[in-house]
């Protein structure tokens, strides 16, 4: 089973947000440099990028190398007391662990972030594998690779468990199924809309076997489940 983090396991509390903003304003001095830049569902190393083209411009060349290293070295600080974990989330991580699930990671974050963001949650032991957007920037080729990883597991018996269209987008671009939870901005309509195999408002439901629903064909919610839309897990949207 593979995770996104930001959004699904934790919340970072605007950390990148607000390092990023920082950073823009001591060399161009301009503020709130993301307020329409897209952070749900992107990745780092797009979301720099797109700022050095705004506002660096003709130095965007220039710029995207300085502001990548000091996004790096300022993260793990900034994140250390601004990370919480989101509802069930531990809870479900061990019920998967004891019934012997391999656990992924697979993330629009860089590896230092990432990294940084399950130490500082207690959540680094639990996973085996990290995809990043170190490995590289599109969300739909870090879910093929982390699928490349699992041989000989094929895609349809992962899971890719995320918050955003975009997760649900890369899941089924790779062929695996996706429980999508409406835990950010994306109702759970959002997310059914784009074909998320399973839906919940958070990772709390799952306890007991109820891990086992991945490994079931899609369709209507199992008879463990509370069901107010076919494929809807949980309480109201």
């Amino acid at each position: 089973m593979l995770f996104d983090i930001d959004g699904t396991l934790l919340m970072a509390g605007g950390a990148g947000r607000s390092t990023i903003d920082a950073i823009v304003e001591e060399h161009y001095g301009v503020a709130n440099a993301l307020s329409d830049v897209r952070l749900h569902g992107n990745t780092d190393p797009l979301i720099l990028e797109e700022v050095a083209r705004r506002h660096a411009r003709e130095e965007s060349e220039v710029f995207l190398p300085v502001l990548r290293r000091k996004f790096l070295e300022r993260m793990p600080s900034v994140l250390a007391d601004r990370c919480t974990l989101l509802p069930g989330v531990r809870e479900f991580l061990d019920r998967l662990l004891a019934q012997g699930v391999p656990l992924g990671v697979v993330t629009g974050n860089y590896l230092e972030c990432a990294a940084a963001k399950l130490e500082v949650t207690g959540l680094s032991s639990y996973f085996s594998m990290l995809v990043t957007a170190t490995d590289t920037a599109l969300r739909d080729d870090m879910v093929r690779l982390a699928v490349s990883r699992l041989s000989p597991l094929t895609a349809d018996r992962i899971l890719y468990v995320g918050d955003t269209p975009w997760d649900v987008r890369a899941a089924r671009a790779s062929g695996c199924g996706c429980l999508a939870v409406s835990t950010s901005l994306y109702s759970r309509q959002d997310l059914h809309r784009e074909g998320a195999t399973w839906i919940a408002p958070s990772l709390r439901p799952f306890s007991g076997d109820a891990w086992k629903f991945a490994f079931a064909a899609p369709g209507p919610a199992p008879s463990w489940a509370p069901v107010t839309a076919p494929s809807v897990l949980g309480g109201r949207s």
